[in-house]
């Protein structure tokens, strides 16, 4: 959920340029959680960093990924419960997945 965070307040706020404490204690999150979520919206082109100190603002790197982040938002406005549970059910699903490669100890 940081992540989505992070990039919603970017998205909405597409002049103004972020330092990792700020959009820390804007979110009311911690700074790893927000390192981490910055470092995905980078890697993912939907964010850029510049400066130094690092500064990040909401910058797609295609029109597809600007559409993406625009109806994440207007979900996140209009139907937020329905986003946070798709969310959750997404990464219920990706852990479900990945539990079925553990190995399980013999006794």
């Amino acid at each position: 959920m940081d992540v989505l965070h992070v990039l919603l307040l970017c998205y909405r706020n597409p002049e103004t340029t972020w330092t990792m404490r700020e959009i820390s204690v804007k979110l009311n999150i911690q700074v790893s959680a927000t390192t981490q979520a910055l470092i995905h919206l980078v890697n993912d082109g939907l964010l850029i960093g510049e400066g130094d100190p690092m500064r990040y603002r909401f910058w797609p790197k295609s029109p597809e990924l600007r559409q993406l982040a625009a109806e994440l938002s207007k979900m996140d406005y209009e139907r937020p419960v329905t986003l946070i549970k798709a969310i959750y059910e997404r990464v219920r699903d990706i852990q479900a997945f990945a539990d079925a490669f553990k190995l399980k100890k013999e006794n």
